[in-house]
């Protein structure tokens, strides 16, 4: 594959979810950075007591214009104890819209320009500011060629 795919599915609500995850704060030039977090999120993910097993998550939050925090991240059980170095992030129920993405995960950052880029484009929805952005990375994932779904929550145009 030599280019990563993206493609729109319907917009949906996606119910809340409570992630944690290591976390940093990225001006805009150093989000190329971001697979530094996930070297060590690799290494601590495993021992996560209390962690909902089958996903992995990317969490883009904060958005600013000098830069955003972003975390890898599990999901929590109600009652696990976050992590010692893990930041909480909790996801509310947000009409979002959906994308899949399918090609290597170096391309993921072109991925996300174009369905940052589609919504500005959209007639009907809108970025909501202030909700997290999130990838979800499932059993379909891999480095070379998997799939990731990007949940941004919308809100209408008036």
């Amino acid at each position: 594959m030599d280019e990563i795919k993206l493609t729109r599915l319907e917009n949906r609500l996606v119910d809340q979810i409570r992630l944690a995850g290591l976390s940093r704060d990225f001006t805009w030039d150093e989000r190329s950075e971001i697979p530094q977090i996930w070297e060590a999120f690799d290494e601590i993910a495993p021992t996560v007591a209390g962690k909902v097993p089958g996903c992995f998550y990317g969490v883009s939050y904060n958005g600013n214009p000098e830069g955003f925090s972003y975390a890898a991240a599990v999901e929590l059980l109600e009652d696990a104890p976050v992590p010692d170095l893990f930041t909480e992030i909790p996801i509310p129920t947000q009409k979002c819209a959906v994308f899949e993405t399918q090609g290597p995960i170096s391309d993921f950052p072109k991925a996300m320009g174009r369905a940052v880029a589609a919504l500005n484009a959209d007639a009907h929805f809108a970025i909501a500011e202030g909700p997290p952005m999130v990838e979800v990375y499932d059993e379909r994932f891999n480095p070379r060629d998997g799939i990731v779904t990007i949940l941004i929550p919308v809100v209408e145009r008036g």
